[in-house]
Formats: structure tokens, sequence, C-alpha cells
């Protein structure tokens, strides 16, 4: 579910929105969130495509070289035979 507030800057009103999730690859808590939407409905259009996107198996993509490396060796490992 989303979070969906009003905050002010000096002259205009904006909305913003902040999902949490659970990082499907590291088990992680995060928070993914978005602002300066003119009106809330448009927070809140935006809020439900990120929650669908990430309900669907979208992942973040920024992935530290040794969950990339990790993820690549056991892909390796099946691929390759022992020498002799």
């Amino acid at each position: 579910m989303a979070f969906i507030e009003k905050y002010t800057t000096q002259k205009e009103n904006f909305w913003r929105f902040q999902i949490s999730y659970t990082d499907p690859a590291t088990s992680k808590r995060l928070k993914k969130s978005k602002s300066g939407f003119r009106l809330q409905k448009e927070a809140r259009i935006a809020a439900e495509e990120l929650e669908s996107q990430l309900l669907n198996g979208f992942t973040d993509s920024r992935m530290t070289f040794n969950q990339v490396y990790k993820q690549w060796f056991e892909n390796y490992k099946l691929t390759v035979k022992e020498s002799t």
C-alpha cells in the first residue's frame, strides 16, 4: 500500500508517494518514493503502477558486484565440466 501525502514548496502544493516493499533477491525492506505530482490522483496512479511492477517481478536494477558475481557463478557451474 502506498503512503500519499501533500507537501508545500514556497509557492505551490504538490503530492508525493512512498511504497515499502521487500526485495525478493536480498529479503531486505526497501522504500521507493516519487514526488512532484500536481494532483493527488496523479500520485495515486503512479503509485499503483509502481506497486503493480513490484508485484509482477520488477526488481531494483542496483545490484552489487558480489550479487552479480554469485548469480553468474551459479549459472557458470552448470555449463562447465571438470577437466582431466
